[in-house]
């Protein structure tokens, strides 16, 4: 799974409340964070990266699970370049779109 992958599966089980689930994830979207903090040339960019580890950091110590999934989302996907993929929808073979528009008798 890369970064992006990850950030959006964690930031989904914080909104859902699978609480442990997006508790592991986040060590692993800190991990991958601190790594490219570390790569990172450009100071303004260094700065953004560490505001946003501050931000994850002290939501997670408050136990603040929606301003985590939303500097995940809002914050630090559009500071990696990356788009957070959409959920897959429940749609995904059009098979319930089918039987709700087939005639009822």
């Amino acid at each position: 799974m890369n970064l992006p992958q990850r950030l959006a599966a964690c930031a989904r089980a914080y909104r859902c409340g699978r609480r442990m689930a997006a508790a592991e994830q986040l060590v692993m979207v800190l991990d991958a964070l601190r790594a490219v903090v570390v790569l990172e040339q450009e100071p303004r960019r260094r700065a953004s990266f560490s505001g946003v580890m501050a931000t994850l950091t002290a939501a997670q110590a408050r136990g603040d699970v929606l301003t985590i999934a939303d500097a995940l989302e809002y914050e630090l996907a559009p500071l990696l370049g990356a788009e957070v993929p959409e959920p897959p929808s429940d749609d995904e073979d059009g098979s319930e779109t089918a039987a709700r528009s087939a005639p009822k008798t």
